[in-house]
């Protein structure tokens, strides 16, 4: 059982995703808090990745196209 940095509940080991540098080898938050704050994080910042993806197709309009 490993407690949650974010939320706080206790919960099982395996709820936790690894991480090697770690003493215990698992991460200090639980997979639920980290998939909200990606989810947040994916939302927050949809301009930023709109534009690098526009850069990215301007640079090399091939290989942009053939990653979608």
């Amino acid at each position: 059982m490993k407690k949650c940095t974010t939320c706080g509940k206790e919960k099982e080991l395996s709820e936790f995703w690894n991480e090697k540098r770690n003493k215990d080898g698992k991460r200090a938050y639980c997979k639920e808090c980290g998939k909200k704050e990606l989810k947040k994080s994916y939302i927050d910042n949809k301009e930023k990745r709109a534009e690098y993806a526009k850069k990215k197709y301007i640079e090399d309009p091939e290989t942009a196209i053939k990653r979608v």
